[in-house]
């Protein structure tokens, strides 16, 4: 059975232009090579802070072949992703074959409420020629909340890049930080001020992946990082003060998770027209 796996995990790969690398190795011959992809997210996508470590997104050339155009910020939430994707269109234009967003962990810790992903209302429809009055669920978009966040986040990437394959990524788990005294954010087995744990903001960039028919690569459940653990302090940039940002060791074991769930995906759509 395992020998049955592998093969078609190759044969996949062959279908895609490239053969099986090791860990670290490239498929920069795949359906990716020359697209462009724009990098929405917070201090983890932050080109300002490659200084520190090697960031996810600087492998993807490497692995995919692909032209990476980085808009993310450091301490941003999901409300900064309508403005990252105005620069994205003052620097790309229309050329955009592709977007990956990585928002979440400062909406957690910054006790963003969850909210509801619609809000209802009565409404007269037309049902096999009978008129009725129903209940009718409308987008939920305040940005005072997370699931509205999303809603907004992702309905203005789907609107202005259309034909591009959009990417979510769930944050990866954190654990302590502190930069200064003003600053220290405990690690997510406790709840933030407001009553909810992590995983509950996880869950919801899930179901908003799932409500939007975007493409969910899972950090939190597959990059392989559990900063909580003694052994993976080398992964984070400072084993004692540091484990909510991976450093370039870390960065690569999302990047590899990455190029390999990114095979598996159309590198944007065309229309008839553009065929």
């Amino acid at each position: 059975m395992k020998r049955t796996i592998a093969s078609a995990a190759i044969a996949v790969l062959a279908l895609a232009g490239c053969t099986l690398p090791p860990c670290g190795g490239s498929c920069a011959g795949s359906q990716w090579k020359g697209k462009r992809i724009a990098v929405f997210g917070d201090s983890l996508t932050d080109p300002a802070l490659r200084e520190r470590w090697k960031n996810y997104w600087a492998y993807l050339p490497e692995t995919l072949g692909v032209d990476v155009h980085v808009f993310g910020v450091n301490g941003q939430q999901w409300t900064a992703l309508p403005r990252q994707i105005a620069s994205a269109v003052s620097e790309m234009g229309d050329g955009v074959d592709a977007a990956t967003v990585l928002l979440g962990t400062n909406d957690y810790i910054h006790n963003c409420p969850l909210g509801e992903w619609f809000d209802l209302e009565t409404k007269t429809v037309d049902s096999w020629g009978t008129t009725y009055l129903r209940e009718h669920r409308v987008l939920n978009c305040d940005t005072n909340t997370f699931r509205g966040r999303i809603n907004v986040g992702l309905r203005a990437l789907k609107t202005t890049f259309p034909d591009a394959q959009i990417i979510v990524l769930t944050p990866p788990h954190r654990a302590f930080f502190t930069c200064s005294p003003r600053n220290v954010q405990p690690e997510e087995d406790f709840p933030n001020d407001i009553g909810h744990y992590f995983e509950e903001y996880v869950e919801a960039i899930r179901e908003g992946a799932r409500l939007w028919s975007v493409p969910v690569i899972d950090l939190y459940a597959e990059s392989s990082l559990c900063p909580r653990l003694p052994g993976q302090g080398r992964l984070f940039w400072n084993a004692r003060t540091d484990r909510l940002h991976p450093n370039s060791e870390g960065h690569r074991r999302i990047a590899d998770l990455m190029t390999y769930r990114m095979l598996a995906l159309p590198a944007g759509f065309t229309t008839d027209k553009q065929r």
